[in-house]
């Protein structure tokens, strides 16, 4: 399945069935699920979820253009962490192995072209994290402890807090209406 974007702009969700992301003379935003996400699609997704070209990895391609990829805030990530913990979809081993791959460098979902201009991968602003994070608090999703600890981690890196976010993903909620 094909993204492109020709004298123009676009933004999309990355996800689902491998893509070829395409720019030409144009711009693209791109939005990565967070890596809970991208962990149950890996174990529950599709069987083949290769896509058109039987890719094993979206393709990012640009020609005299640009596109930013823009990663999860922390906030998202904790939030479909405990969600998805919580339901039983996914063991905290496999968050785990999955933090440790990321740490180690291993390569993303996704692979990148460009020819005459630039693709920028961005962490979410300090200012976007906490919007999210006063987002999730309002409809009660987090409480005001967790709030306090995403909100001093703004601007930091999944790699650098993955740990923290698991052990506050399992352990139970503390707020008002929590029995804290």
């Amino acid at each position: 399945m094909f993204r492109i974007a020709i004298f123009g702009g676009a933004d999309y969700l990355m996800g689902g069935r491998k893509k070829i992301y395409l720019a030409l003379c144009g711009g693209m935003a791109l939005y990565r699920p967070t890596l809970a996400k991208r962990l149950l699609e890996r174990k529950y997704g599709v069987a083949d979820n290769r896509g058109l070209f039987g890719l094993p990895r979206d393709l990012v391609l640009v020609a005299f253009g640009g596109i930013d990829i823009y990663h999860a805030t922390l906030a998202d990530e904790f939030v479909d962490l405990r969600v998805l913990l919580s339901a039983g979809l996914l063991k905290r081993e496999e968050w785990d192995e999955a933090v440790y791959r990321l740490a180690s460098g291993d390569p993303d979902d996704y692979g990148a072209f460009c020819i005459f201009g630039a693709i920028e991968v961005h962490q979410a602003s300090a200012d976007k994290e906490r919007e999210r994070i006063e987002a999730h608090r309002q409809v009660g999703l987090i409480s005001e402890q967790e709030a306090d600890y995403l909100d001093a981690q703004a601007g930091r890196s999944l790699g650098n807090v993955a740990k923290e976010l698991a052990d506050m993903a399992t352990l139970p909620q503390v707020g008002p209406g929590r029995g804290g």
